[in-house]
């Protein structure tokens, strides 16, 4: 049996209310195809604030997607991935 593991990347998550954290996010998350908070729930997803990329030079902002159900976006220091 194998399994997936995919990678992650390091940003900054700036959501709708609250102070940003650093967060890890996969691919799907920072593309805005999966909850910010690594919920496994079904659509619909919501706008939920963005996520900053670094960048050689200014950070490159990404809009996020959370569960419409209210999930709880990620803590700082936590991988996103539950």
């Amino acid at each position: 049996m194998t399994t997936s593991v995919q990678a992650t990347t390091t940003v900054e998550y700036r959501p709708v209310q609250g102070p940003p954290v650093k967060i890890e996010v996969t691919s799907e998350q920072l593309h805005g195809r999966a909850c910010i908070a690594g919920t496994d729930h079904p659509k619909p997803l919501v706008p939920a604030g963005h996520v900053y990329t670094g960048t050689a030079g200014a950070p490159l902002g990404w809009a996020v997607v959370a569960c419409a159900d209210g999930c709880t976006p990620p803590e700082e220091g936590t991988d996103s991935e539950h």
